[in-house]
Order: structure tokens, then sequence, then C-alpha cells
């Protein structure tokens, strides 16, 4: 990506590329993180030719070309008119904000309900597709420990989860793994606390939603 930034500061110098508000002074145009790209500018025709320029010769010279089913564009206080006009420009759907990295809104306000809603409805997912009916209560326990976590990771290293949500998402456990399911109803062999002790202590080695979220935050200090 250190090459894309050079490539599009190159291109910004030579012509009259107008900064997204307030980002000129700091001679801010793009966020990199990992193989995810941000890119700010003002909402300008001339702004996101320059855009549309840059990507297409980093696309010649590297061979790693942008997937427009995987790339959004955001403006803000723009008639419809005028955002169907930009939008055609680099050929890429239109979303709203706030803008969300991983299924998480980048906002500075505290999340709400709803957004937490994303991370349960994936977890669902991942069960209903993994078709924890036919697997044994040991290959259950793997699913719980890997692939659920595996969602939950990166939110709990990013936000504090409400207990409501920790509880709906232990809930959508239980059922996994007594019943095969993340919603019908199950009898469970040991309770939960059992479950969630590691097996040295006689449990199954499950982590605790709530003591991870707490460690994974405290990292932050």
């Amino acid at each position: 990506m250190e090459c894309f930034s050079e490539l599009l500061k190159m291109y910004i110098v030579e012509e009259e590329f107008d900064y997204h508000p307030k980002r000129r002074e700091i001679d801010l145009v793009n966020l990199s993180f990992a193989d995810d790209l941000f890119i700010l500018c003002g909402a300008t025709e001339l702004s996101l030719k320059l855009i549309r320029k840059a990507l297409r010769m980093f696309g010649y010279l590297s061979g790693l070309h942008l997937n427009s089913s995987k790339s959004c564009c955001y403006f803000a206080g723009l008639s419809q008119a005028d955002e169907q006009k930009l939008f055609s420009i680099l050929d890429i759907t239109a979303s709203v904000l706030p803008v969300k990295y991983l299924d998480i809104p980048l906002t500075t306000k505290q999340l709400g309900g709803q957004d937490y809603r994303v991370l349960v409805d994936k977890i669902k997912h991942k069960i209903e597709g993994w078709g924890s009916k036919h697997l044994s209560y040991a290959g259950r326990v793997v699913l719980i420990s890997s692939v659920i976590f595996g969602v939950c990771n990166y939110w709990c290293q990013t936000v504090f989860l409400p207990i409501s949500t920790i509880k709906e998402i232990e809930k959508i456990m239980k059922a996994c793994l007594w019943k095969g399911t993340s919603e019908d109803k199950f009898l469970p062999k040991v309770s939960w606390k059992q479950a969630t002790l590691r097996k040295e202590e006689g449990g199954l080695g499950i982590k605790s939603i709530q003591s991870w979220n707490i460690t994974c935050m405290a990292k932050h200090l």
C-alpha cells in the first residue's frame, strides 16, 4: 500500500486535488489497514478522477486491481443527482454512513443494540452453515472454540460487549453445544460455568466471552 500512497501523492501534486475537509493541514488522503484501504477526498469530479487514475496505474504496475463488488463510496451533504454522477466515475456501489470496518461502525458515539445484532446474527449463520446437529460433542466444542470465537475475537479486542449481547451469544453457544442448533431448547449436561473451566480443572476449555473481552480490552491500557 505504500507504493499506492506515493503514487496517489504524485498525482495530487500534479493536479488541483480537493482534500477532504480539515485533512489538507495534515496532508491525509488515504489510510491502510492490512489489505483494506480508505481514501478521503472532497466531493469533486477532478478528485475522483485522480483517484481512479491512481488505482488503474497501481493495478497496471502491481497486478492488484480494485474489487468493485467489495468496495463502496460514501458521500455527505450532496443531492442524490450529484451523488449518482460521482458514483459513476469510480463505478462502485453506494453506501451510507457510518463506515463499517469488519462489521463494526467507525463512530465516536456509543454503539447501540442494533449494531451488536450484526455479531449475533453472524454467529447464528456460522452455526447453521456448519450443520452442527451432525457433529459429536467434541466437534461442537471445536466449532465453538475456533469458529465462533474467531467471529467474536475482533469485536472483543475493539469494544466492550454489553452484558445482554454476551448472554445472547452464550445462549447460542450453549444450544450449539448441547443440541447442535442455535435456538432449540436443550438440556445441559453440566453448568456453563463448569464448561468454561480449563480442561485441567475439569471443564471443556471453552473461553468465557466476558472474561476474554475484558482481557483483550485491558491490552489497550
